[in-house]
């Protein structure tokens, strides 16, 4: 599940015309895969080959691994995000409400 965030994370970064990206994730076997220059053979490897591609086509990207418990409202997110239609919600200025109480958690 994170290669498929990862790559619907770098498109919508390009659609909205961002320039620099920071990926959090806490699969060390993707962090690597996508800072890789070899092809990727895993069972998601087609969809990392597809992240790095896009990856190229960004000026300043940041890929690093974090621990799951430092990820509770991407988390969150990501769980919501499976069970809806995807042009139905986006948010650039003020988070969903529930998420409201993870993001002042985070943060203290």
């Amino acid at each position: 599940m994170d290669a498929m965030v990862a790559r619907k994370g770098v498109a919508l970064a390009m659609e909205r015309g961002f320039h620099y990206l920071i990926i959090e994730c806490d699969s060390i076997k993707i962090v690597k895969a996508l800072h890789g220059n070899s092809p990727n053979m895993f069972a998601v490897g087609h969809i990392v080959e597809d992240s790095k591609a896009l990856l190229l086509r960004i000026t300043g990207v940041l890929v690093a691994h974090t621990r799951r418990q430092a990820k509770g409202t991407a988390h969150r997110l990501a769980r919501h995000g499976i069970h809806m239609d995807t042009n139905s919600c986006s948010w650039f200025e003020e988070p969903p409400n529930f998420i409201s109480n993870l993001l002042v958690s985070d943060c203290n």
